[in-house]
């Protein structure tokens, strides 16, 4: 016979882990998902962590046409228990980011980059095979798009006041998110941006390839990330 006692609910099971949340913004999320144009382009999320003397990138997953309700998902699907990350340095989930590339990826010239690397492993019977998820999402990664409308320029903060008057008004960024650490000023792809851009090559940081941003919305390294007007 079942007694009260044993019908009560054990507060050890019931009881829900504490989450570290990437997300404290979800407007601000839309409107960047509305600004990369997510849909029917490839785009890929990284996560990074910020460990004593470096970055490091601790996952990265390409994804394709997606809506703001995907979007959110796949930022909340990073969200864990707090603790550490399963790493190298232990690092700890307030130390990390979430990035977005801010242009859509060249999935045809991914798809030759990674049949080479095939083609060329097999040939030297090398065992590189053992790593094809990770090489096939590097290559969709830092393989950008060449008809994207759209550019990303980062600025050092200490940089960003002359950046942002030295610009004219044709050439006024469409959108400026601020990060942990600098600015990224989102520009339109043509002529005379180009030329904004050589005015100010010195004031400019290098941007990478894969032209990643910190998602604003989510929190980076214990900084809220943000479009600034």
């Amino acid at each position: 016979m079942t007694s009260q006692d044993d019908n009560k609910e054990n507060p050890q099971l019931t009881k829900s882990a504490e989450v570290h949340a990437l997300v404290y913004d979800e407007k601000q999320i839309i409107r960047f998902v509305e600004l990369i144009n997510a849909k029917e382009c490839i785009h890929v999320l990284t996560m990074r962590g910020y460990g004593k003397e470096s970055e490091e990138v601790l996952s990265i997953y390409p994804f394709y046409d997606s809506n703001v309700d995907n979007f959110m998902n796949l930022i909340k699907h990073y969200e864990r228990p707090v603790g550490c990350y399963d790493n190298k340095e232990q690092i700890p989930y307030l130390n990390t980011g979430i990035f977005c590339t801010i242009t859509p990826r060249n999935g045809k010239m991914a798809a030759a980059n990674f049949v080479e690397f095939c083609l060329r492993s097999l040939l030297n019977n090398s065992d590189n095979f053992n790593k094809l998820p990770d090489v096939l999402n590097g290559f969709i990664l830092s393989n950008n798009r060449s008809n994207n409308l759209i550019e990303s320029w980062e600025v050092e903060k200490r940089n960003f006041s002359t950046v942002r008057e030295t610009l004219s008004e044709d050439v006024k960024p469409i959108a400026v998110i601020e990060t942990m650490d600098k600015y990224v000023l989102i520009m339109e792809k043509d002529s005379r941006s180009a030329r904004a851009k050589d005015r100010l090559a010195g004031q400019l940081l290098t941007t990478t390839t894969d032209d990643s941003c910190p998602v604003p919305g989510t929190i980076q390294n214990g900084f809220l990330v943000r479009f600034v007007e």
